[in-house]
């Protein structure tokens, strides 16, 4: 029959040499900033005039993308408004609405059938990226 003993010791030792072994727990690696959301309410004047009201986030944008009235800032966003696409934009230092995203704005109300009341997310992708969707219904500002 052969020396399956032998055999035997030989599978042992590949099955030993193949099993991972830990000395301590894994040391965790953060592989992305956690995710960052506002939560902003469309109002009447919003839909009329395509505009979301960013006021009451005011902290969660970069200070280098705030523009003055008519002069733009020294950086843009890229603004993904969900279901409609990508902008570029800066931030009205008068009125603190997304300057050049009026369009997009109107389409995505459209898109979405907001109405005045429903709520948005502002989602802080990266450092000068971010995303706007509608909340899920009953979602609190």
């Amino acid at each position: 029959m052969g020396n399956l003993s032998g055999a035997g010791a030989v599978v042992e030792a590949i099955i030993k040499d193949s099993q991972a072994t830990i000395s301590s727990p894994p040391e965790r690696v953060r592989v992305a900033e956690p995710v960052q959301i506002r939560k902003s309410a469309v109002t009447a004047g919003g839909i009329k005039n395509g505009y979301i009201n960013i006021k009451p986030i005011d902290d969660f944008w970069p200070s280098e993308c705030l523009g003055g009235n008519t002069e733009p800032a020294s950086k843009h966003l890229i603004v993904d408004f969900e279901g409609v696409g990508r902008i570029t934009t800066d931030i009205s230092g008068r009125h603190k609405h997304l300057r050049s995203a009026h369009q997009a704005t109107i389409e995505f109300f459209q898109v979405h059938k907001l109405k005045a009341g429903d709520i948005l997310e502002v989602i802080r992708l990266k450092a000068y990226e971010y995303r706007i969707r509608p909340a899920k219904k009953g979602a609190l500002p």
